[in-house]
């Protein structure tokens, strides 16, 4: 990971090269080989991840699973209070059969 980040940088795909937190950043892509779904808002991450996923990864920017979360947690607020005081693991063990919600999508895959 740290050649492909000099590499990247020579190549222009990461800015700000010399930010301190990069070194940082840049360590959370080695726990890529054991993940199916990578998330992230940081934009190092949205350009070198997707250079190291196989096909049964994905990498899913931050703002689209906040969005797909918060969908999610409207879904299961609006159930009755009766449905929601025998626990979440009772109506909520598996995403929605819903393939609008991202969630689910992944979990399919």
């Amino acid at each position: 990971m740290d050649l492909t980040f000099f590499l990247a940088t020579a190549a222009g795909l990461v800015r700000d090269a010399d930010r301190p937190s990069n070194k940082v950043d840049i360590a959370y892509l080695y726990y890529l080989p054991f993940c199916t779904v990578f998330t992230s808002k940081d934009r190092l991450h949205k350009n070198l991840a997707p250079l190291f996923l196989h096909s049964m990864q994905n990498f899913i920017s931050g703002d689209e699973m906040k969005a797909d979360l918060a969908r999610l947690n409207a879904r299961y607020s609006a159930l009755p209070k009766e449905t929601k005081l025998k626990g979440m693991m009772n109506f909520a063990s598996e995403p929605p059969d819903d393939e609008s919600f991202l969630t689910t999508r992944m979990w399919d895959k």
